[in-house]
């Protein structure tokens, strides 16, 4: 016991230089998943759960308690392992946030928070099918959970099992139009049950009131929900009122092209012209413009629109693919390549989306064009294979595809059950979650290093291998004895 005792505070000395002052400086992090950077926590404000958890396991071990030391030691992972994971899905990497969170559990158990934003991010990697149970798990632990059952019905409706994510909506009681109210009505439209959803805006607009901003909202539920002709009738009620709102040009737009593409550009040209007359901000206009006018082979006034798009929103994903495809069109293979390389090298393989899949394929045929078969090749089977990922992964979604790449960027504009999805961080705080992330690795090793020898102790050699590779894994230096 002494000599174990001697050795765990020997560690203590040589591991656990990082004090709580660091740690304070470090608990800034992530307490969901959907929520931005906050200040850090220093010393004076109110005690940080993992911080406390440290400082208990630290405390333990000089003691000489070996159990509570673990005890504490476990508690601090899963904080610690749950803000990681929240990190890493913030900074846009969804397959390590999901792993890390796998890795936390054994920790946090049952912990609602933590199955939550575990169930969040595979919501937004289209994992469906895995969030579901997740999600599940805290519903059945915890029926008045409005945020899960809210979670468990997005899940559902993305899933396109109407009938569950009614039941969930409905279960998650009165709500905000954006939480509660526009995704219920979007699941009976879905269902096809078009006096519920009536029934259901008339009970909005008497709660909520009769406001230019509640109808909008109104009226893309009914465009989202894939009733086109009720949407231009709610967006012309909207225009012919007073103080219409800017968006309603541009949906309106969106919808004449959902009941018929090619029939609607005619119509849906002039009130995309307008929005860009109220707002010439208006990248969303902007870029419909410009895929109507690419569709009708007026390239060089696409090529206008689509730069005006791009310099709107450079990271825009949608907006370079079209672009490539008009330089390619345009016989103009050398721009074409490099948008749809710059295009790829910006994408993230653990997320495919159908843009990325595209940029792979085009890619692949320029360069066969080019004589490049080999290179060509490699590209068309890449997305093949991120084709099938994404197949496995989700479904689609209905809405009409025209408006994917104009939509992406915008709470109101979202096509899935009514919510936004993940917004990742700024490049900022996207280097401050790396930051964080690689500040906070090295107590985690440590944390995994004691808690290899305390299991060691009570004779778990296999506990201790896996904890001991764990450590080295989050602290390489650990397996040269600490040296750095």
């Amino acid at each position: 016991m002494r000599a174990l005792r001697q050795t765990l505070n020997a560690v203590y000395r040589t591991r656990t230089g990082i004090g709580l002052g660091l740690l304070y400086a470090l608990a800034f992090c992530f307490s969901a998943v959907h929520s931005s950077l906050v200040e850090p926590i220093h010393a004076q404000a109110v005690p940080d759960p993992m911080t406390q958890h440290y400082k208990a396991a630290q405390d333990s071990l000089r003691a000489g308690d070996q159990d509570r030391a673990a005890i504490e030691y476990q508690a601090f992972m899963g904080e610690a392992l749950h803000r990681v994971a929240n990190a890493r899905a913030l900074s846009g990497h969804p397959d390590e946030a999901s792993r890390t969170f796998e890795e936390a559990m054994p920790f946090t158990g049952p912990d609602a928070a933590t199955r939550l934003d575990y169930a969040s991010v595979l919501f937004d990697a289209n994992r469906f099918k895995e969030a579901r149970p997740v999600a599940q798990l805290v519903v059945d632990a915890q029926p008045n959970n409005r945020k899960a059952h809210i979670l468990l019905g997005r899940i559902n409706f993305e899933d396109k099992d109407y009938p569950a994510a009614r039941e969930q909506f409905v279960a998650a009681g009165p709500g905000s139009l954006r939480e509660v109210w526009r995704p219920l009505t979007m699941t009976y439209l879905r269902m096809q049950d078009l006096p519920a959803a009536r029934t259901l805006l008339q009970r909005v607009i008497a709660i909520l009131g009769d406001t230019p901003a509640n109808r909008l909202s109104i009226a893309t539920a009914y465009y989202y929900g894939d009733y086109p002709d009720q949407a231009i009738l709610e967006l012309k009620k909207i225009l012919a009122g007073p103080s219409p709102p800017p968006e309603a040009h541009y949906f309106l737009g969106l919808a004449y092209l959902s009941r018929n593409e090619e029939a609607g550009y005619a119509k849906a040209m002039p009130e995309f012209r307008t929005a860009l007359q109220l707002r010439p901000q208006d990248f969303a206009s902007s870029y419909m413009l410009g895929y109507i006018l690419f569709k009708q082979r007026n390239f060089d006034q696409a090529e206008q629109e689509l730069d005006r798009a791009s310099s709107l929103n450079p990271n825009d994903a949608g907006t370079q693919l079209l672009l490539g495809e008009l330089y390619a069109e345009t016989r103009r293979s050398a721009r074409a390549e490099a948008a749809l390389q710059k295009l790829i090298a910006g994408s993230n393989p653990d997320a495919p989306d159908n843009t990325s899949i595209r940029a792979h394929y085009m890619l692949g045929r320029l360069l066969r064009d080019e004589g490049k078969l080999e290179e060509g090749a490699a590209e068309i089977n890449k997305s093949e294979q991120l084709r099938r990922k994404l197949r496995l992964s989700s479904t689609d979604v209905s809405a009409s595809s025209v408006a994917r790449g104009a939509t992406r960027d915008s709470t109101e504009m979202d096509s899935s059950s009514g919510s936004h999805r993940l917004t990742l961080a700024s490049a900022r705080e996207t280097a401050q979650a790396q930051d964080f992330i690689a500040n906070l690795a090295p107590a985690i090793g440590e944390a995994y290093y004691n808690l290899a020898a305390l299991a060691s102790q009570h004779h778990d050699s296999v506990t201790a291998a896996q904890y001991m590779q764990r450590a080295t894994a989050w602290d390489p230096s650990l397996a040269t004895g600490g040296q750095r």
